[in-house]
């Protein structure tokens, strides 16, 4: 009887290892899926995004010269625009790639990321949002500053977003980020350098090697 018991138990264990095992990719599949959003996703699901660690795709916006650059991820119109006491804030998040308190640390993992959900995420983005053009201050090979005109192109920023709970225009709020960010930018997204990309329309990154 107690030589059965053991054999029993052996079985059930094999059976549990078993099951375990067999669950695994698929455990790990969820764990590595990434929400991949655009803009105005985030901007009107707050709750679910504005403190996540999500993908946000849309047109790279830079401003600000050499030394003193801002780089963002927006979108021209939103259906639903983030409004705050009638203050209706930009359609853009601030790419931030400092590691300062109070704000979330990145993740510094690189997952792969859908390039048919990326194909996706532009078509719908193109069709309010245009690839606008920008003067960029560069300095050419003879340290000297010169003036070009650049395309601002589509980027996917893979972060972690933070946002105040109590936006408001008025100036005299104290919490962190309560007048939102650097320009209104109402969110942040702070990213590992490498996790900000440029996309080609087919969804493609462009820092991608092209294969042999």
């Amino acid at each position: 009887m107690l030589s059965q018991s053991r054999s029993g138990l052996r079985n059930r264990s094999r059976f549990i290892a078993g099951f375990i095992f067999l669950a695994l990719p698929g455990l790990a599949f969820a764990q590595d899926r990434v929400n991949i959003v655009s803009v105005c996703e985030v901007l009107a699901n707050l709750n679910d995004y504005g403190n996540s660690v999500v993908a946000v795709v849309g047109r790279l916006d830079v401003t600000g010269v050499i030394f003193d650059r801002h780089t963002y991820v927006s979108q021209d119109e939103c259906g639903q625009p983030l409004t705050t006491e009638s203050y209706v804030w930009p359609n853009k998040i601030l790419i931030w790639t400092s590691r300062d308190k109070p704000q979330p640390s990145p993740p510094t993992d690189r997952p792969e990321l859908s390039q048919q959900l990326l194909v996706e995420k532009l078509s719908s983005i193109s069709r309010n949002t245009t690839l606008t053009l920008r003067k960029e201050f560069r300095i050419d090979k003879n340290g000297e500053i010169v003036n070009i005109v650049v395309q601002n192109p589509w980027v996917v920023a893979y972060g972690h977003t933070y946002y105040s709970p109590h936006l408001t225009s008025n100036p005299s709020c104290k919490e962190f980020a309560c007048n939102g960010f650097i320009e209104k930018a109402p969110v942040i997204i702070v990213v590992d350098p490498k996790n900000a990309r440029i996309l080609n329309q087919d969804g493609t990154f462009a820092d991608a090697k092209p294969d042999k």
